[in-house]
C-alpha cells in the first residue's frame, strides 16, 4: 500500500480509537488547580483518560513502562513508544495522564521517533507531589529520554502540558516546541519571547486559550508556526477532530530536527 494510503488508514484508525475514548471516559475540571501559574486557572472541561485506548488498529511499535523519579524523590510513571534519537516528550491535560496520547504515541513513533508520555505528580500512576513543582517532573522526563540515547528533545503538551513545556523550555535547553490549545505561562504571553527553541502554536478558533495561542505565536522567536482550525475543541480533542494533526506536528518536527 503506498505510503500515503498507509498513513490515511492509520490517520482514520487513530480517529475511532481516540474518539471511543472520550466516549468511555470524560471528566471535568472544576476545582481549581494548587498551582499558583497560569495553568491554576484553567477549568476548561478536558478527559479523564483513565481507561486505556484499543491499540489493535494502531502502528505496532516498540512500547514500554517506564519509572523515574525527580530530583525530590517523586516518583513517576510513563510510556515508551518507538526508538529513534529524536524524542517527543508528551505532557497531558489537566486532571488527566499519559493516556492522552495513548494513539498520537504509537502514530508518532511509527514516524520514527522516541515518543515519551508520562503521569504528572497527582496523575495516572504517579506519586503525590507539590502541584506547582510539575516542571520538575517534565525536566526528569527529558533527563530519561537523554539517557535513552535522544539527541534531540521535543516537547509536546497539551493545555496544561503545554504550558508546562513552555516552562522547562526556559529552565533546559531543547530542540523544538508544540502546545496544544495551552495557557500562556504566568508572566504572560509576551514571556515566549525568551525562548529560543522553534515553537508550533496549535488551537481552535473558539478555544478559550485562541486569543493567547495568537499572542504567544506573535512574541515568539523564529521558527515559529501557528495552526488555528475551526470549531473550539480544546487540546487532545483536537486530535479526533482534525485527524491530520499528527502528521501535521510529525512534519514540524522532522524539519526542525533535520541534520
Amino acid at each position: 500500500m503506498p505510503t500515503r494510503q498507509r498513513r490515511l488508514g492509520a490517520a482514520v484508525a487513530y480517529v475511532l480509537v481516540l474518539a471511543l475514548v472520550g466516549l468511555i471516559a470524560c471528566g471535568n475540571d472544576d476545582s481549581p488547580d494548587e498551582n499558583a501559574s497560569a495553568q491554576s486557572t484553567e477549568t476548561t472541561a478536558e478527559p479523564t483518560t483513565t481507561s486505556a485506548a484499543p491499540t489493535t488498529t494502531l502502528p505496532v511499535v516498540p512500547t514500554e513502562d517506564v519509572t523515574f523519579t525527580t530530583g525530590y524523590g517523586v516518583d513517576l510513571v510513563g510510556r515508551r513508544y518507538g526508538e529513534g534519537t529524536t524524542a517527543i516528550v508528551c505532557s497531558h491535560m489537566n486532571q488527566s495522564s499519559k493516556a492522552d496520547f495513548a494513539a498520537a504515541g504509537p502514530l508518532l513513533a511509527a514516524e520514527g521517533f522516541m515518543v515519551l508520555a508520562y503521569d504528572n505528580r497527582g496523575d495516572g500512576e504517579s506519586g503525590q507531589g507539590l502541584p506547582a513543582d510539575r516542571v520538575l517532573d517534565l525536566l526528569a522526563a527529558i533527563d530519561l529520554v537523554r539517557a535513552r540515547g535522544a539527541e534531540q528533545v521535543v516537547l509536546l503538551g497539551a493545555s496544561r502540558g503545554g504550558t508546562l513545556s513552555l516552562d522547562a523550555a526556559a529552565q533546559t535547553t531543547v530542540d523544538a516546541i508544540v502546545t496544544l490549545s495551552s495557557p500562556p505561562p504566568v508572566a504572560g504571553p509576551a514571556a515566549v519571547a525568551a525562548l529560543t527553541a522553534p515553537s508550533l502554536y496549535v488551537n481552535s478558533e473558539n478555544d478559550r486559550f485562541a486569543d493567547s495561542t495568537q499572542e504567544m505565536f506573535e512574541a515568539a522567536n523564529q521558527p515559529k508556526e501557528i495552526e488555528i482550525y475551526p470549531g473550539g475543541d480544546h487540546g487532545v480533542a483536537l486530535f479526533v477532530s482534525e485527524p491530520g494533526l499528527v502528521e501535521r506536528i510529525a512534519a514540524f518536527i522532522s524539519a526542525q530536527t533535520a541534520a
